[in-house]
């Protein structure tokens, strides 16, 4: 039998294959892309205002409309990946250490102490299967000028 061998790019480019099939199978597929990447520090005022328009109408459904595709190496011990912007949605799983992340967007949502009301739609590979949802960006690890993607959900 022959042995195959696949180099990093070629594996990252299988599971986005999959991860897009997996989502058009299940229906998970989001809205039409209208999203469009936003400067950090317009990022960290909406992250860092004292009261928030979306906090009111967060839902749990696990809703997201596009893709960052910006990566990270989270950093921290632990943060629970949830099903909406709020400690209230349920959690659906938690990112360790060193788990590679890949954000989708972000949006506004409950400030649950970390200091930021943004929260990071993200999906991660675990135990042969793509994984989502949302993580508060108080939790996410800071690049480019602020945590979590700079792609807002709502635009």
């Amino acid at each position: 039998m022959a042995a195959i061998t696949l180099g990093r790019a070629t594996l990252t480019l299988i599971c986005a294959i999959a991860l897009i099939a997996a989502s058009v199978l299940t229906g998970a597929m989001p809205a039409q892309a209208t999203t469009s990447a936003v400067s950090a520090a317009e990022k960290n005022a909406k992250a860092h205002s004292p009261s928030t328009a979306h906090a009111a109408a967060v839902t749990c459904n696990n809703f997201w409309n596009g893709y960052d595709s910006a990566g990270a190496v989270f950093n921290r011990s632990d943060a629970a990946v949830r099903t909406g912007a709020s400690t209230s949605c349920t959690a659906v799983g938690r990112i360790y250490n060193q788990y590679t992340v890949w954000y989708d967007c972000f949006t506004e949502g409950q400030n649950p102490g970390t200091g930021w009301s943004t929260w990071t739609h993200l999906h991660y590979w675990l135990n042969n299967a793509w994984h989502n949802g949302w993580v508060n960006d108080g939790l996410l690890p800071y690049q480019n000028g602020t945590q979590g993607s700079t792609w807002d959900c709502l635009q």
